[in-house]
């Protein structure tokens, strides 16, 4: 049913040890799929993302969502922002990761998210601003449709700031435990 072995060292395979032999223990794709899932997250086979398992949320945003619109690309409101002002930017084609998007699609985030600093800058005025995609589910990603958030930043809003991305708003950053 489960399937262990030992493996020679491979420094191509992530957290493969330094030297000697390394125990590999699987699962049966059936039984990890089926936990993980039951987890709440996106099988192996939706990666890159084709067909969801619930509606995306970012194919058919509502209207009121929408703050910029291009060919390729939207700018919409984050409907769970951890600061005034969150927007995510995300391609109208329904592609799971940065790097599964088209140079244009690419072009087109970079340069609407030029025009959502300008809006936010004049709308909120923060005092800077976190840009991070999340790629794949390992990496955080929760939806699995590419978005770059945009998240400004307001002075004060952490006792300290330093690390960026790292810890950003680490007491907000979990809205899916919040009621």
């Amino acid at each position: 049913m489960f399937r262990a072995y030992y493996r020679r060292h491979d420094p191509g395979i992530a957290n493969s040890p330094a030297f000697g032999w390394d125990f590999v223990f699987r699962w049966p794709a059936p039984l990890w799929h089926g936990y993980m899932q039951n987890a709440g997250c996106p099988s192996i086979e939706e990666l890159p993302v084709s067909a969801a398992a619930k509606p995306c949320p970012f194919c058919a945003p509502p209207a009121d969502q929408i703050l910029i619109e291009g060919e390729e690309v939207r700018v919409l409101w984050d409907t769970h922002p951890v600061s005034p002002g969150h927007v995510l930017v995300v391609p109208r084609r329904h592609v799971g990761s940065f790097f599964q998007a088209t140079a244009s699609e690419r072009e087109e985030m970079l340069r609407l998210a030029d025009e959502a600093h300008r809006i936010l800058s004049e709308k909120h005025a923060p005092d800077g601003f976190n840009l991070g995609i999340n790629d794949g589910p390992a990496a955080g990603q929760s939806v699995p449709h590419l978005h770059l958030h945009m998240i400004p930043r307001y002075g004060g809003d952490v006792p300290d700031p330093r690390g960026g991305v790292r810890w950003i708003l680490p007491s907000r950053a979990r809205y899916w435990s919040k009621p």
